[in-house]
């Protein structure tokens, strides 16, 4: 069986930052390790079903890796949903986002700044998984930091169509830099020196790179890396 990966490092980031979260702010343990892989067939079977909407004349060879990925992801999980049943909610709680990613998909407009976050809430709800893991619970602490995770990468979508769709789109830009401004406000509002850490290196990245600016995808791709490292680190600080 071949493996098709999704190029997308945005979309790696979003569901692999946040499921490392969730495990260290909780207990790690090794059924970790499993739902990771299920996870990642999972995440892998999304790009070959989105391709078989968008060529129907190779729809079934798109299909037919997609649901092999999907059944793969599927027998990896059966013991999850039986000893933590509440992964089936969040399982369902996803699925009409999804659905709105199909649409686009279909319409052609998946760089639409709805999709992205439609994407966001389905890609970060890992954390949601790993912690309920971790702890074996879902409770506000969870949720809250789901939401931190929503903003930050939310942040980061803004951050890139300012680079490229949207570089000649001055009150975009305005509008990303006011956003960027407002998430380490986030930390003093909660009084956490290091929630305003976890969302400085965004702030100052926007800031400070102009619209249009010359940056290869590939450096802002490693600039992205080191940005969701960053949050990652402080973040875990900020509620340990």
């Amino acid at each position: 069986m071949k493996l098709i990966l999704p190029k997308e490092h945005g979309a790696w980031a979003m569901w692999i930052a946040p499921y490392i979260i969730g495990f260290l702010v909780t207990d790690f343990h090794w059924f970790h390790i499993l739902l990771f892989i299920s996870i990642f067939f999972a995440y892998i079977s999304i790009s070959p079903f989105l391709q078989g909407i968008k060529r129907p004349s190779d729809r079934k060879e798109w299909w037919k890796l997609s649901f092999t990925y999907l059944a793969i992801s599927f027998l990896l999980s059966i013991p999850f949903l039986i000893w933590f049943p509440k992964l089936l909610s969040i399982i369902l709680m996803i699925i009409p986002f999804f659905l709105i990613n199909l649409y686009f998909a279909k319409q052609k407009k998946e760089r639409a700044l709805f999709n992205d976050f439609s994407a966001m809430v389905s890609l970060t709800s890992t954390l949601l998984a790993s912690y309920y893991i971790g702890s074996h619970q879902l409770d506000e602490r969870a949720y809250y930091l789901w939401l931190l995770n929503l903003l930050f990468f939310f942040g980061t979508a803004l951050f890139v169509k300012t680079l490229y769709r949207e570089k000649e789109n001055k009150r975009f830009k305005w509008v990303t830099n006011l956003y960027m401004i407002f998430l380490p406000l986030l930390g003093f509002l909660f009084s956490e020196f290091y929630l305003i850490l976890a969302y400085l290196f965004s702030m100052v990245k926007t800031l400070s790179t102009r619209a249009g600016a010359p940056l290869t995808p590939k450096r802002v791709g490693i600039l992205e890396i080191i940005n969701t490292i960053w949050f990652i680190i402080f973040v875990v600080l900020s509620v340990k």
